[in-house]
């Protein structure tokens, strides 16, 4: 274990290879990242989207957008020609 202590400028003793400093800066990075993201609001929307309805391939019942008001949605348009 000595071998990990070693003598300061000062006569301080400091572990070798760490530096709290870095792991100082590293954790304000961190949660400086962690507190951006979480109070960033979603993409603001100018204008909601056109209503339209599809029909359920499962079980033939139309599906109106409009229903899903104020939840996110992702639609996927597939085409294989």
């Amino acid at each position: 274990m000595d071998n990990w202590i070693v003598q300061g400028s000062k006569g301080q003793e400091r572990l070798k290879n760490f530096s709290l400093q870095k792991v100082y800066t590293l954790f304000l990075v961190l949660s400086a990242l962690i507190i951006l993201t979480a109070c960033s609001r979603g993409p603001d929307v100018p204008f909601p989207s056109v209503d339209f309805t599809l029909e359920d391939v499962f079980t033939g019942e139309e599906i109106h957008l409009a229903g899903y008001h104020g939840r996110p949605v992702l639609l996927y348009f597939f085409a294989s020609w």
